[in-house]
């Protein structure tokens, strides 16, 4: 077992008009590792969801068995 943080930061960026772009920023920290992902998105659950996938597989990839 491998204890964490997980830290997500959340930005709305405005653009001209109604829409705007929602980017999320996400690090996990254990002792001796660091793993940083970002995405974006116009909408806001895809945007969270693309974030929350790549913090998944960097996950599994750097504590791959």
């Amino acid at each position: 077992d491998v204890k964490g943080t997980l830290v997500l930061h959340a930005k709305k960026h405005s653009k001209d008009g109604d829409r705007a772009i929602y980017s999320f920023h996400g690090k996990i920290k254990t002792p001796g590792n660091l793993i940083n992902v970002e995405d974006s998105d116009w909408l806001l659950s895809t945007a969270i969801h693309k974030v929350m996938n790549k913090l998944k597989s960097s996950t599994q990839n750097k504590f791959r068995k």
